[in-house]
This record gives C-alpha cells, structure tokens and sequence, in this order.
C-alpha cells in the first residue's frame, strides 16, 4: 500500500531572502545532504530547493524539497516534502525516518537562523554542530544483520 508523501510546514518570522540563505548552508550542519547529487538543486528565484539525503541501506535515499514562500514582509512559511528517489513509502517505519529527516532539517536550520549574516556568510561548523541521522543507519544496519544471520541459520539447516 502506498502512503503519501510526509510533509511539514512552519512559518517563522524571518525575512525570505535570509532563510534562503540558511537553507543554502544546511549542508554544513546536516551532513547526510549530498551536494554532488544530481538531485541536488537550488532555485532561488522561485524558493525551491531540493537536496538528496543519503540513507544506508537498500534503498537509494530520498530528497527534501524545500519550498519558501513569504507570507506577509518579515514572514515565510517553510514547507517540506519528503519523496523516496525509487519507489514510494509503502512502511511506516519509512514514513517515521522521513519525519525524523524532516525534524534534523528544521532544527539544523535553526541554528542557521540564529546567526547574523557576516556570521552565516563566515561560517564553518564545529564538529559538535554536525548532525546526521544516525537512527536511520542503526535500523538499515540491524536489519541488514538480522538477514545475515537468518540466511546463515537456513543455509546451515538445508545442508
């Protein structure tokens, strides 16, 4: 059964053109957002920006579409959509990571909200800042032994 694409939208009060540039650097703080992809884009004008997320595992990630608008001057509203880059969320387990994908990318851009524009211009992030969704790779990582040790204990049984 195909589920929808998970979503989430915010408006903050911060000007358009400073969040665009917050959303440019999340690359520096959420370090699974892979800037070498071709699914990587940015698009300025229209406020769209899409970055693949890498996940490990079998499946091949997915992207964060990020899409800004300004409500009213000094408001934007900050939507994102997950997709998966083959495929669709057919589990809820999928749909729970996206949501915490969806989370690290607010709460990254958070950080990035608060700091000035000669800082945000400036900036270099310490280590301690650096996220990455390593819940996601310790679900992909057990699972992945879980098969291992299923297809061994078979294999031994057919012998």
């Amino acid at each position: 059964m195909r589920i929808a694409n998970p979503t989430k939208s915010v408006t903050i009060d911060a000007d358009i053109e400073h969040v665009k540039r917050c959303v440019k650097q999340l690359h520096k703080i959420y370090v699974d957002i892979d800037m070498q992809s071709p699914e990587t884009t940015e698009d300025d004008l229209m406020g769209i920006y899409t970055y693949r997320i890498s996940e490990l595992g079998v499946n091949f990630g997915v992207r964060a579409v990020i899409s800004l608008s300004q409500e009213i001057k000094g408001q934007t509203k900050i939507d994102i959509e997950m997709q998966r880059i083959v495929g669709s969320y057919d589990m809820g387990s999928e749909v729970q990571l996206a949501n915490q994908h969806m989370l690290t990318i607010l709460q990254s851009l958070s950080k990035l909200l608060q700091k000035s524009e000669e800082e945000l211009a400036n900036f270099t992030p310490q280590e301690e800042e650096k996220v990455s969704n390593e819940g996601g790779t310790f679900f992909y990582v057990t699972f992945f032994i879980a098969v291992i040790v299923i297809s061994i204990a078979f294999l031994s049984k057919c012998q």
